[in-house]
């Protein structure tokens, strides 16, 4: 038998897709107030995997990946998405969102996703959410599973996922494994 013991620390990373360039920043101005400072964030690029948000979001939907400035217990992840849900309404209109948010955490192994969709490989995490490891590390970089996003499957983006978690490993390294443990979305 195995003895229990507190989960390691994650990095909280975020995917933001937006109407538009100004709504990209502000979204992320918005995150970075209530998570904590952005720490590194991937190139604006148009996003073209598909038209799924196309009738919400218009033809020009703008990509950036993020992540933050702080460490958080995996559990967290819960109150991470619905904040971030609860923010998606600030740029609601007729149409729906103008802003999509997928918050996630990052660590060693995986870069893991929030949803409020079910689907075989995700895991129910309370309050009607889900978790997915969307990517996995091996060999030496983030790889994508057959069921990962198009857009977290791309080059650009395991390589922006492979260099986020090499400053993890090199935080954990100079800080160790500890977390803030009180969150600002909690204060």
């Amino acid at each position: 038998m195995g003895v229990v013991a507190p989960s390691a620390p994650v990095q909280p990373v975020a995917g933001v897709l937006a109407a538009s360039r100004p709504l990209l920043a502000a979204a992320e101005e918005v995150l970075a107030t209530a998570i904590a400072p952005i720490s590194l964030a991937s190139d604006v690029a148009l996003w073209t995997h598909s038209d799924y948000y196309q009738r919400e979001m218009g033809a020009e939907i703008w990509r950036r990946y993020l992540v933050f400035d702080i460490l958080i217990a995996p559990a967290e992840l819960v109150d991470l998405k619905l904040l971030t849900n609860a923010f998606e309404d600030r740029w609601r209109d007729e149409r729906g969102r103008a802003v999509n948010l997928d918050p996630g955490y990052l660590d060693l192994l995986r870069v893991v996703l929030a949803t409020t969709k079910d689907a075989a490989q995700r895991i129910a995490i309370g309050s009607g959410l889900y978790a997915e490891a969307t990517l996995h590390f091996e060999h030496g970089r983030f790889q994508p599973w057959p069921f990962t996003y198009p857009d977290y499957a791309g080059a650009d983006a395991l390589d922006f996922f492979t260099r986020a978690r090499e400053r993890f490993r090199l935080q954990r390294m100079l800080k160790g494994p500890t977390w803030d443990g009180n969150p600002r979305w909690r204060r």
